[in-house]
This record gives C-alpha cells, structure tokens and sequence, in this order.
C-alpha cells in the first residue's frame, strides 16, 4: 500500500539523489545565514546593498552558470521577470486612475501619518526596487524547485537548524553586550544598514530587547518563535536541542515580542492538535515557555499591554487603512512598494490588490499536499501567521527562504510517493 504524502520525506528517495556539489551547498548555506542578518548591508555612502541581496545574487549567477536549467525552471523565471514588470505597470496605472489616493508612506512613520490622514500617492524609487527585489527573491524559489526536479540533495534542515543556532549565539553576544553596557557588540558592522535598522536599540520599560542581527525585536521574535518549532522537530542531537532550545525559548521571552509570542503559542497549539510520534520530548520546554511567559508578570504587562497601547492602536489603525486603500482602489492596489501598514495580508491587498489573491493561491494551494505533520509545512505556517499581524514585507528574505524550502520538500516528496507506486 502506498503510503499517504503527508508521511513521505524525500529520504524515501535518498539512495536515487545526487549530492549538490560543494559550492551550491555552500552559497545556499550563505543565502539562509544572509537572510537572518536583516539590518547588515555593505555601506556605499548613504545607501547599502543588504548581504542577503548580495549572497542571493551569487547564488543565482552561480547556479545558472553551472547547471542546464529545465524547461520548465526557464518558464517560471520569465513568468517572474513578466510579474515584476505588472507591477511596475501596475504602480503606473494607480497614479492615473487613483491621483487622490491616500497611502502609508513606506519611508515615513506609520504612527505619524495614520494620525493626519495618510501621504499622498506618488510614484516613487520603492515602487521600482520591490518588484525587482520580488523577482530576485523568486528565483531562490524557482532554483529550490529546479533543485528537486534534478534530485539534488541539500540537507535543509541541517542548513535550517544551523541558522537558528547562529541567530541564538549571535543575540545573545549583542543582548549580553547591551544589558551590560559593555558595547562589545559591532552594531556597526551587523546593523549597517542604518535606513532599515532603526529600532534595534529601542527599549520596553527600560529593558533592552533581544534583537539579534534583526533589525527589530519582532522581526527576531517572529523568526525564534517559528524556527524554534522547527528545531524541537527536526534536530537529532539530544544534546544540541537541550542546550539551544531552552536558549532559545529565553530568547524569545527577551524580545518582548507580541508578534514573538502568539507565534509560539499557535504552535503549540498545532502541535497538541497534530500529534506526532516525537510528542512528548517537547512537552516540558512548552511548559517552560508557558509559564514564564504567563507567570511573569513584568514580561506579561512588557509585552501584551503593548496591545492596547498607541503603538497596537497604531498597528490595527494602519491594517484598517490598507483595507481603505484596497476597497477605494476597486481591488487594483495601490502598486507594490508604494504602501506600507503592519500586516501582510492587509498590506498585500493595499499594494496588488485582487492580484495577490491569485498569486497566493498559485503559490500556496500545492502545498497543502504536505500536510501540517511535515516541518517545513509546520514552520511555513507559523512563520506566515507571525507576518499576518506584524511583519508586512513581501520581500522578507526569510519568508521566500522559508516557502522555498517547503517547495524543495513537497516535490521530493512526490517523487517518493511516484517511486513507491511504482514498486
């Protein structure tokens, strides 16, 4: 009998896959270390060019090069090269047909501009650079499928687990260095890009936030919160999961992240909803997580007061006027890059409109075929949640990383249910 996909990893196929060779492994390595290091850019005066760009156009440059593209590889990154320049156009036709248009201006503050009514809708360089940024981000998600379709191996959740050890270690040294008032940490080199890394240093009742190399606590909350869960069921080595995981849980605790925590939380719910055979090793972490977020009053009032305070009235407010903008804009959008709220959902509607509803659905619907019980699936889904309510950027390195990989690891998996029925 065949067994369901949902149950299948592409170990079902291991003994019939080629090893990528050493330089993919290594540059697909620095595109997902790249992704976490969100705030560090190399510096060309007042503008910087993020390392995450940089690693990732090496990747692509390096796999075109190397490797004799499928047909249907070649397809998709056209289709993608045709969507970024739609939206341009699309940007273009918003200004025409909505000249009075009100938006959030994505290179001022959200607060300030909710208050007087929202900025003028202009066309702008933001409405350039995010569709290239798109196309670029999609080619990872092309060249991760085109990667299955050759049965190359690459041990994703080795690479994945790796980046939430690095994400760890290095906040800790910039928490540590912070708390301490030593300043050992290079918040110079690591928070370089000085236009986007603006809130790494903010404090929560005078208590310094665990950042890491993010370039503020929610976006590290959100990324601990999802990839912790990834690590409790993936990593083999008891002793690196005790030592990292409950790392981990305090730092997230430490992010005083909103965002952080009811990512954590819907996992835990999941989890207890789709039992797994590994149930109850991370029982007594999840206990641990519970109870000092809960019990501990200071951290509680921290973080879930921030609900009802300016900054939460600011955040549903800005939701609230990307839905304005999506309905007054007849479903069109406003144009990528030309408005930013608190959300993505809210904000991808503000910007494409009625568009991102079918590139989602084309994206996304495949996956359902992992099913929640698969990693990749289970981090997918957390990490999406965490961005639904705080993280609106669809050119968030770390969710093109994250819904590639969940790419990678569907279509291995067919190729182990094909092989089996096959047998």
């Amino acid at each position: 009998m065949i067994r369901s996909l949902k149950e299948l990893q592409f170990s079902d196929v291991r003994s019939e896959l080629k090893n990528a060779n050493t330089t993919t492994i290594r540059l697909t390595v620095a595109v997902v270390l790249a992704g976490t290091l969100q705030a560090t850019a190399i510096m060309f005066g007042a503008k910087g060019v993020p390392v995450y760009l940089i690693s990732l156009t090496l990747f692509v440059l390096y796999y075109i090069c190397h490797y004799r593209l499928k047909k249907a590889t070649i397809r998709y990154i056209i289709a993608s090269v045709c969507l970024g320049l739609i939206f341009v156009f699309q940007s273009k036709l918003a200004i025409i047909f909505f000249p009075d248009i009100q938006i959030l201006d994505p290179n001022s503050g959200i607060d300030s501009q909710v208050v007087r009514g929202g900025s003028q809708l202009e066309m702008g360089l933001s409405q350039i650079v995010q569709p290239v940024f798109f196309i670029i981000n999609s080619f990872l998600l092309i060249l991760f499928c085109d990667l299955a379709r050759k049965k190359f191996f690459l041990d994703l959740k080795k690479i994945f687990n790796l980046s939430f050890i690095f994400v760890i270690m290095i906040g800790y040294f910039e928490y540590l260095s912070k708390s301490t008032g030593l300043g050992l940490f290079p918040h110079s080199i690591i928070h370089s890009n000085t236009g986007y890394a603006l809130n790494y240093d903010v404090l929560i009742d005078g208590k310094p936030r665990f950042v890491s190399a993010f370039a503020e606590a929610s976006l590290a909350g959100a990324y601990i919160a999802s990839f912790l869960w990834f690590f409790l069921l993936t990593e083999k080595n008891k002793r690196i999961l005790w030592i990292f995981a409950p790392l981990g849980i305090l730092g997230l605790v430490l992010t005083y992240s909103a965002t952080g925590y009811a990512a954590f939380l819907l996992g835990c719910l999941l989890y207890l909803l789709y039992k797994t055979p590994r149930l109850i090793k991370p029982l007594v972490i999840i206990g641990i997580a519970l109870a000092t977020i809960f019990l501990y009053e200071p951290l509680k009032n921290a973080a879930f007061e921030k609900i009802g305070s300016q900054s939460g009235v600011s955040r549903l407010s800005s939701d609230l006027f990307s839905a304005h903008v999506f309905l007054n804009t007849y479903g069109h959008g406003s144009g990528l890059g030309s408005h930013r709220s608190s959300g993505f959902i809210a904000n991808l509607l503000a910007n494409i409109g009625i568009l991102s509803i079918l590139i989602f659905y084309l994206v996304v619907r495949p996956l359902i075929k992992l099913k929640l019980i698969n990693p990749f699936c289970f981090l997918l889904v957390i990490y999406f949640f965490s961005m639904s309510i705080g993280i609106p950027d669809l050119n968030n390195p770390i969710f093109f990383i994250v819904l590639g990989a969940a790419w990678y690891e569907m279509l291995m998996a067919i190729k182990a249910k094909n092989k089996m029925g096959s047998n």
